[in-house]
């Protein structure tokens, strides 16, 4: 086993990366030549050895459509077992190792990508940026993403948890995807920054943008508009 500075951990059978107070989860997955690459919203507590619910399903899917291990990746790496957890304004900083590690396991490889957020992309204001981010990375330009079978009734691709085993993979067209909920969490950005203009006491500059901390750029960097 060895071990880097970032807590990452990689042995002849397991993948994992997370931070030194285990507080984030970049990576956690087995080694292969064909991965099955899964992209959730946030990690909740499992690591090797001591599989949560999603992971344990995401294994199962994997070994079932013929991929030969399996990669949990995610939208945002801040642990948390209840998404109402995670932080209300994004951290930079998380984002950016985020993507770095993600850039770095993928690595230029054609492999399959498998949505699995679910309704949970709704959760924060800021995930729809998250995923601008990951799919801006060159690294994964010649990846295949896939869903679990129909996308959901309100145009999400399916969480692990709430599929069948015997639902099948499906195209996941998620450039068009990524701008229909960009709009809608911008439309509910201004729907919410109209309420606080009518409450009393209310400074029209002072209104907080929960997408981004104060002066900010996600990921330390401008991000250029997906065509």
């Amino acid at each position: 086993m060895t071990m880097t500075n970032e807590g990452a951990a990689v042995t002849a059978e397991s993948i994992y990366a997370n931070t030194l107070d285990n507080s984030a989860r970049f990576l956690l997955g087995t080694e292969g030549e064909n991965p099955l690459i899964v992209v959730g919203v946030n990690p909740s507590t499992a690591a090797p050895g001591d599989l949560d619910l999603t992971v344990t399903k995401v294994t199962e899917f994997a070994r079932r459509n013929d991929f030969d291990s399996w990669v949990m990746l995610n939208l945002y790496p801040q642990r948390s077992t209840d998404p109402t957890g995670m932080h209300d304004v994004l951290d930079p900083a998380l984002q950016a190792e985020n993507e770095r590690h993600i850039a770095a396991f993928i690595n230029g490889r054609p492999l399959t990508i498998l949505a699995a957020w679910g309704e949970l992309m709704d959760s924060r204001p800021y995930l729809p940026t998250l995923l601008a981010g990951i799919l801006t990375l060159p690294e994964l330009s010649g990846c295949t993403w896939m869903s679990i079978d129909e996308l959901t009734a309100t145009g999400h691709p399916r969480h692990p948890s709430r599929a069948g085993y015997d639902w099948p993979l499906r195209p996941f067209d998620v450039v068009p995807y990524l701008a229909i909920v960009t709009a809608r969490a911008e439309a509910k950005a201004k729907r919410r920054a109209g309420r606080a203009a009518t409450l009393p006491g209310h400074e029209p500059h002072a209104a907080a943008n929960t997408l981004l901390a104060p002066g900010v750029v996600a990921g330390g960097q401008q991000r250029i508009p997906m065509q």
